[in-house]
C-alpha cells in the first residue's frame, strides 16, 4: 500500500479530496473508478479511517485473484463439511470485518452466482455460510472498485445490472496520473523521501529536466509506476541530486507531442476548453442547462465536453453562491 494518497494540487485531485468527509459520514456502498495504479484502494481506506468505523476492521479483497469456486467461501465462509476439505467450520470475510468497511476491489471479476450473494448481502446484511442454513447478519460496510466499465459488463451480461445499482449509491473516479499533471512533481518528491530515507541516502533532490522528464511521460501505470521509477531512480544513483538521466521510463510512453508546435495548440486549446466551461458552471452552481445556455452550446454538447475534460458539476454547486457573496 502506498503511503500518504491524499497528496496533489490539481483541480480534480482537490474535488476528489473535498468528497472524502462526506463519503465518511455515510454507510452507503461506495464505488470507485479508475485505472490500475490510480490508488482506489488508498482512497478507500482513507475514507475508512476518516469514518465511525476507523477503529474495526479495514479489510481489502483482491477478487480478481480469487478461484471462482472459492470466492463465495473467502466471503461468505463454510460450515463444517460444507465440501471434502473443510473439517472445521470458518468464517468469511465478511464476518472479519464485523463493524468495519470491506474494499471489493476487481468487483467486476466476481461470478454471477457471488454477485447475487452480493446482492442479497447489500440489502438485508444477511448470508448464509456454504454448507450452513443459518442465516448470519453483519454490520459492514462496502466499498468496491474497478478498472473497467461496469456498463459494459452489463451489456455482455457478465455483470448484474441490479448489483451495479446498487453498489453505484455512492461514487467517485479517480483520474489517471497523465492528466493530474500538477501532481506528479509532488508525488514524485513524497516518493523520494519516503525511499531515500528507507535506503538512507537522504537528502536527496531531483533536477528540473528529471522533473520535465516526468511530466511529459503518460504514466501508464499511474502512481503504483511513479513509486517504481523514483525507487529505482533512488536505488541507483551516487549523488545527491537525481538527473533527467536516471528517470527509467519506457520511450514509447512519453508524450512526443509535448514540445511540438502542434502539441503546445492542442494543449492550449484543451486549457481553454476547460477554464471556459467551468467559468459557466462556477456562475451557474454547476446547472449544466444555464450553463449550456449561457454558452450557447447545446446541453448534450456541453456534458459531452464537460466528461471529455473529466468535470464533475457537482464540484461547483455552491461556487456561484460564494462568488454572489464575495460581491454583495
Amino acid at each position: 500500500m502506498i503511503d500518504k494518497p491524499l497528496l496533489g494540487k490539481s483541480r480534480g485531485f482537490r474535488g476528489i479530496v473535498e468528497k472524502v468527509p462526506l463519503f465518511s459520514k455515510s454507510d452507503a456502498p461506495l464505488y470507485i473508478f479508475g485505472e490500475t495504479g490510480v490508488g482506489k484502494d488508498l482512497l478507500a481506506h482513507e475514507v475508512h479511517a476518516r469514518s465511525s468505523r476507523k477503529e474495526r476492521p479495514f479489510i481489502v479483497v483482491q477478487c480478481g485473484a480469487l478461484p471462482e469456486h472459492l470466492a463465495e467461501n473467502e466471503l461468505f465462509g463454510h460450515a463444517k463439511g460444507a465440501y471434502t476439505d473443510a473439517p472445521i467450520s470458518a468464517n468469511g470475510l465478511i464476518a472479519e470485518a464485523e463493524g468495519g468497511t470491506l474494499f471489493l476491489d476487481e468487483v467486476d471479476t466476481l461470478s454471477l452466482g457471488s454477485q447475487a450473494k452480493l446482492l442479497h448481502f447489500l440489502e438485508t446484511h444477511e448470508y448464509h455460510s456454504l454448507g450452513s442454513p443459518q442465516m448470519k447478519r453483519a454490520n459492514v460496510r462496502i466499498i468496491s472498485a474497478s478498472n473497467i466499465d461496469l456498463l459494459k459488463g452489463i451489456e455482455s451480461r457478465q455483470f448484474r445490472r441490479d448489483l451495479y445499482y446498487r453498489l453505484h449509491i455512492l461514487t467517485v473516479s479517480i483520474l489517471p496520473l497523465r492528466e493530474r499533471i500538477d501532481d506528479i512533481p509532488i508525488l514524485a518528491q513524497h516518493f523520494l523521501e519516503k525511499y531515500g530515507r528507507q535506503y538512507r541516502h537522504w537528502p536527496l533532490s531531483l533536477d528540473s529536466a528529471a522533473i520535465d522528464k516526468m511530466t511529459a511521460y503518460l504514466w501508464p501505470g499511474n502512481i503504483r509506476e511513479l513509486a517504481g521509477v523514483i525507487e529505482r531512480a533512488v536505488l541507483m544513483t551516487t549523488a545527491s541530486v537525481i538527473s533527467a538521466g536516471e528517470i527509467d521510463i519506457d520511450p514509447s510512453h512519453e508524450n512526443g507531442e509535448n514540445n511540438t508546435l502542434k502539441g503546445v495548440k492542442q494543449k492550449a486549446v484543451a486549457h481553454i476548453e476547460r477554464e471556459y466551461l467551468i467559468r459557466f458552471l462556477t456562475l451557474y452552481c454547476g446547472n449544466v442547462s444555464q450553463s449550456a445556455e449561457a454558452a450557447g452550446i447545446k446541453r448534450q454538447a456541453f456534458q459531452q465536453l464537460l466528461k471529455k475534460h473529466h468535470i464533475d458539476r457537482k464540484d461547483y454547486k455552491t461556487a456561484g453562491l460564494s462568488l454572489v457573496a464575495q460581491t454583495d
